[in-house]
């Protein structure tokens, strides 16, 4: 099934994960924090606030994917942006301290290469079980979601241990594709599909494409703020004469390293986005949405 089964369909999320711990540390370089934003608990204060303003105005759904750890330093904040924004937000997991799901080959400068390295699976998912487990206990949220930190290319084909641990734990899509064949940006438009060939049928993929908004700042300038806004408009053209779905994510530590308040890219994005008359969705409508399709095909 493609995105062509659909309206032009946005799906905007953030994964909110400042102050994790997890892939964050190859962040340090040469003794020093090569993001301080992301490793502040401040950040995420000041990135819901942010997140808020821009979707009350707008009317448009977005999901929170949360690390359970940034949620238990943010957790007055995450209310405050849950009980402001209301049916306009959906709150999934980001695994509990931000950890990868396979290896990652990263080159975030040029010469500058990090290898970031899964854990063995035991490991892996008393992430996606306290995560869920934070969710439920402090926000009464019944977890259906998981965004994987960082993503990957082919999200998690063929991995069958990590999709039934998914499974294990309650999750009904998850959103992992988000790399290319060299495992940076942009990410080809592959479209939402679930996981029957490795024999999880009801287990929705939630592609993300194009560019994470780190990775453009870093390849192209954190000042260069001017052509992300186009972008992401050439982008939304893109999507809108195609007929596809885009997944489209950002950071709460990101909107305060990029000064949205100030700059107005996502306020920019969102504007034009509905100027189009797209279609948004949570992360989990449009995985429902989906997977009902996919039944009546």
């Amino acid at each position: 099934m493609s995105g062509r089964d659909f309206l032009v369909t946005i799906l905007v999320s953030y994964d909110v994960e400042a102050a994790s711990v997890g892939e964050a540390i190859g962040r340090i370089k040469d003794g020093s924090e090569k993001y301080p934003e992301s490793m502040m608990p401040e950040s995420t204060v000041e990135g819901l606030e942010i997140i808020t303003e821009l979707h009350s105005k707008h009317e448009v759904p977005a999901t929170l994917f949360f690390t359970g750890k940034t949620l238990l330093q943010s957790l007055e904040a995450a209310e405050k942006t849950r009980s402001a924004l209301g049916k306009l937000v959906d709150i999934q997991q980001h695994t509990f301290s931000h950890v990868m799901f396979k290896d990652v080959l990263y080159e975030p400068s040029p010469g500058e290469k990090i290898i970031y390295k899964a854990p063995p699976i035991s490991l892996l998912e008393p992430e996606v079980r306290l995560a869920s487990e934070v969710l439920r206990d402090y926000l009464k949220v019944d977890c259906k979601g998981i965004r994987t930190p960082f993503c990957y290319f082919n999200g998690l084909r063929g991995e069958t241990q990590l999709l039934e641990m998914l499974t294990k734990y309650g999750m009904k899509f998850v959103s992992s594709f988000g790399r290319n064949e060299q495992g940076a940006h942009p990410t080809p438009w592959v479209q939402p599909y679930n996981y029957a060939e490795d024999g999880f049928n009801d287990l929705i993929e939630l592609p993300i494409q194009s560019w994470f908004d780190v990775i453009w700042y870093d390849v192209n300038g954190w000042e260069n703020y001017e052509d992300f806004k186009k972008l992401l408009r050439s982008n939304i053209d893109y999507v809108h004469a195609n007929g596809l779905v885009w997944g489209v994510v950002f950071h709460d530590w990101v909107v305060v390293k990029a000064k949205e308040r100030e700059r107005k890219v996502i306020d920019d994005f969102l504007g034009y986005a509905k100027s189009k008359g797209e279609e948004f969705y949570t992360n989990f409508e449009f995985s429902e949405i989906f997977r009902r399709q996919q039944g009546a095909a």
